[in-house]
């Protein structure tokens, strides 16, 4: 979509693997946390919707690689933050119970 008004854009980038956060942070929610941070500081700059996209690295031809999250609800950043979260969560859950871990 070409935006036809005032945007603001953040990249954040996580160099390392998802389990190094978790380890470190106490959640593999880590980038998505910081996002959240980062666009709450830009809360009523005038915009009136958000959205977030996430862009897999070196992904094999024919899988997924983005995706993309927009909001114009009453809080739009709280509603698209909620959506990603629950989302992010129930494909963990769904990666834990194909491969439980195992402790060490």
């Amino acid at each position: 979509d070409e935006p036809h008004h005032e945007c603001g854009f953040a990249l954040l980038r996580l160099l390392k693997p998802v389990e190094y956060y978790e380890e470190k942070y106490g959640t593999f929610l880590y980038g998505l946390n910081r996002m959240y941070l980062m666009m709450e500081k830009q809360r009523n700059r005038g915009q009136d919707g958000c959205g977030i996209a996430n862009v897999k690295m070196d992904v094999p031809p024919g899988i997924k690689y983005i995706n993309c999250e927009k909001s114009i609800a009453k809080d739009p950043i709280l509603d698209v933050f909620e959506r990603s979260k629950g989302m992010a969560s129930d494909k963990i859950n769904k990666a834990t119970v194909r491969q439980p871990r195992t402790s060490s």
